[in-house]
């Protein structure tokens, strides 16, 4: 079947440099997998590891990237220490603008594996699977901008506002071919097992807001350890006279700054991997890939040792 690696590598690297974001952390985490990763394992040079390594330098210029356009650097010490605010892109920022953009990531996300299913129904000459999935995005054409519209009074759609009344019998015929396709493909049981198909889809969907609360889980531990250190600092530095006071605060406050980003960059880089593994093998690879095939076992060359047994005498 079609290998989704090369469309995983591509886009693996996007969701974790969203939920990493800082170009600190982005650049800590380059020069540790070019310099520091070898000394941890046995064979340098063995192919998966020489993988896993080009994984995370992509990853990792992927969070400076999405770091220099959110403008987090250590989370928000720039803007601590100058007072500008240094983001090109403020959406990524906002929260709840970033958890709308992680939202409509995972629509595009998931509806392309639906249309890589869509695809293989059609290879595969698999006719009610191939209404299934039409029924699927004729709901979602008709059926999102209703649902925006009526709860968001927001028009998505060029068209006249008393069309969007009709858009709700689009996403009714989506529905019915839905459920006339799973009790062809389920029988009776297909009854049920229709709902899913939508309930599967806003689940899934849904899942992609982790994006936004990893990354802004990492940016608020950021500024905690800044305004921590920056606390420790003042404190100390207006208990004692100056310019002592300042020298010690400095000396307290940079080993407290160093430590918790160090933590901060090693639990939320391996949270940005796992979580967007996660949505690669939970939400994207289930809906068109099976992973079948046949194991590959080289050819070997066996040899077989006689030991001839002599009688004693």
């Amino acid at each position: 079947e079609w290998d989704p690696t090369p469309l995983i590598a591509y886009v693996f690297p996007i969701f974790f440099g969203l939920m990493l974001g800082d170009a600190i952390y982005g650049v800590a985490l380059l020069l540790i997998t070019m310099f520091v990763l070898d000394k941890f394992v046995e064979n340098p040079e063995s192919e998966g590891y020489v993988l896993f390594k080009n994984i995370l330098k992509a990853s990792a210029i992927a969070t400076i990237i999405i770091g220099v356009l959110s403008g987090t650097y250590l989370g928000d010490l720039v803007k601590r220490i100058t007072g500008f605010d240094v983001a090109i892109i403020h959406e990524l920022s906002d929260p709840l603008m970033f958890i709308g953009i992680s939202l409509i990531i995972g629509l595009i996300h998931v509806n392309l594996a639906h249309i890589l299913a869509l695809i293989r129904a059609i290879k595969a000459r698999n006719t009610w699977r191939i209404v299934l999935k039409a029924g699927l995005f004729i709901a979602e054409v008709f059926g999102i901008p209703y649902v925006v519209y009526k709860f968001l009074s927001l028009r998505i759609l060029p068209i006249p506002l008393e069309m969007y009344n009709l858009l709700m019998y689009g996403a009714i015929g989506g529905v019915a071919l839905i459920i006339v396709a799973s009790i062809k493909l389920s029988g009776a049981f297909g009854g049920i097992v229709w709902l899913f198909e939508l309930t599967g889809l806003l689940g899934d969907v849904m899942s992609y807001a982790r994006i936004a609360g990893v990354g802004m889980a990492t940016a608020y531990l950021a500024q905690s350890f800044n305004l921590m250190s920056g606390l420790a600092s003042s404190t100390i530095a207006s208990s004692l006279s100056y310019p002592i006071g300042l020298v010690v605060g400095a000396l307290i406050s940079i080993p407290i700054m160093f430590l918790g980003h160090l933590l901060n960059l090693v639990l939320s880089s391996l949270g940005a991997f796992i979580h967007s593994l996660r949505l690669f093998f939970v939400e994207f690879l289930p809906k068109f890939y099976e992973g079948g095939g046949v194991e590959y076992k080289p050819l070997k060359l066996v040899i077989q040792k006689t030991i001839i047994l002599s009688p004693s005498l």
